[in-house]
Parts: C-alpha cells; sequence; structure tokens
C-alpha cells in the first residue's frame, strides 16, 4: 500500500519539479550581435563593447525625415548589422534618453517603425521588440531626451499673435554608452552547446534524483 501511494506522489512531485524549472529558467540569449564583425554605427562607440566611451545621437540630414517638422527632428542611433538576425532583446546603456521609436529594417521593406516606449530611465534600459523580429538594422529615433526642455527654452522666442522664433536646434541630442543586440538560442545551437560539455562526474545527483530518494527513504 505504501508502494502503491508513493508512486503518484512521486509522479506530480516531479511534474511540479519541472514545471518550476521551466517558469524560473531565463530564455537562453544569443551573444550580442552589435560587436560581430562588420556591424556598423553612426557613432563607433556604440558598438565597441566599452562603457567608458560614449557617442551621441544624430539628427537625420535628409529632407524627408525634415519635412513637416516644425523644430529640429528627433535625433537617431543607428545599428547595421552584416546580415539579418534575430532579434528579441535590446539594451541602451544611456542616462540621456525618456522616450524613443524602435525601427527594424529588412531587405524587402526598409525601415519600418515596430514600436513606441516611452518612461525610460537610465543608467541602462531594455527594450523588448513584439515577439521575435528578424532585422539586418536597428534604428532609435528619440522622440524626448533628457536636455530638450533646456534647449527648446534657450533657442526659442515667444513673438506677438503666437508666432515662435526659432534661433537653434529645439532638441538635445543624447549621449549614449552602448547598445547591445540579442537574440533567443537557438535549439541547433543548445544541441552543439551541449554536445561540447563534459560529462557529468558518476557520482553526481539531479534535483530529480535528490527528490526520489527523499519521497522514498
Amino acid at each position: 500500500m505504501h508502494v502503491t501511494r508513493t508512486a503518484p506522489m512521486l509522479a506530480v512531485a516531479l511534474a511540479l519539479l519541472a514545471g518550476c524549472a521551466q517558469i524560473f529558467t531565463p530564455q537562453a540569449l544569443s551573444e550580442n550581435f552589435a560587436l560581430t564583425e562588420g556591424t556598423t554605427a553612426n557613432h563607433p562607440a556604440f558598438i565597441d563593447g566599452d562603457m567608458r566611451t560614449f557617442g551621441e545621437s544624430e539628427f537625420p540630414a535628409s529632407d524627408a525625415a525634415n519635412r513637416g517638422v516644425t523644430g529640429t527632428p528627433p535625433s537617431e542611433v543607428v545599428v547595421l548589422l552584416p546580415k539579418a538576425r534575430s532579434i528579441s532583446k535590446i539594451v541602451v546603456h544611456s542616462e540621456d534618453i525618456l522616450g524613443v521609436d524602435l525601427l527594424f529594417e529588412s531587405s524587402t521593406s526598409g525601415w519600418r517603425l515596430h514600436n513606441k516606449y516611452d518612461g525610460l530611465k537610465g543608467p541602462s534600459f531594455t527594450l523588448k521588440p513584439r515577439g521575435i523580429v528578424n532585422a539586418s538594422g536597428v534604428k532609435l529615433r528619440i522622440r524626448h531626451a533628457v536636455g530638450d526642455k533646456a534647449m527648446r527654452k534657450k533657442n526659442t522666442q515667444q513673438q506677438a499673435g503666437g508666432w515662435i522664433n526659432i534661433l537653434g536646434p529645439t532638441r538635445a541630442k543624447a549621449k549614449i554608452r552602448e547598445i547591445e543586440l540579442f537574440g533567443p538560442v537557438s535549439a541547433k545551437t543548445k544541441v552543439e552547446a551541449a554536445a561540447g560539455e563534459a560529462p557529468a562526474p558518476e557520482d553526481s545527483s539531479t534535483p530529480e534524483d535528490l527528490l526520489l530518494e527523499g519521497l522514498l527513504n
């Protein structure tokens, strides 16, 4: 009777253990794609792997980006990969960014707006795209930067009749120390990594072994 009761209990315990492992085990991530050879950015410090260096976002030079904009358009940060990658996580190391538009580049459709993020706060923050995006480039269009308010106050004058006289830039650039791009580790990569691991010692015990021993004793 004792054995017949232990078997169902053991099965339930092992199932709960497996479920907890799936819940609390974080998803394995790839290497930082931004550090792979052939990657470029509109400032080299964004992708040099050195937190001691920094670059500034740049204002777009194209007429299309400036058309219909009163004042200075949002500055941008661009990272271009040598080939398309599956991206599921973006980490930005900056204290100057408060709100951004996230755009991805593909070979067929060019730059496409993916999502908007607000309420961001440094010294670093994470952008999680909706699902996994296959892209060859990432662009951050910085809608709100820490220095925007001071820049507008410095370079605008209120005129009679509600007109605003613009004397200079109305947005501030953002300092960025690093941009990191990650994707999920594929099943193939996991198998290859497991094959390269050293075999476990013969006397090692798994959590399931320890649980089984405790229930049977």
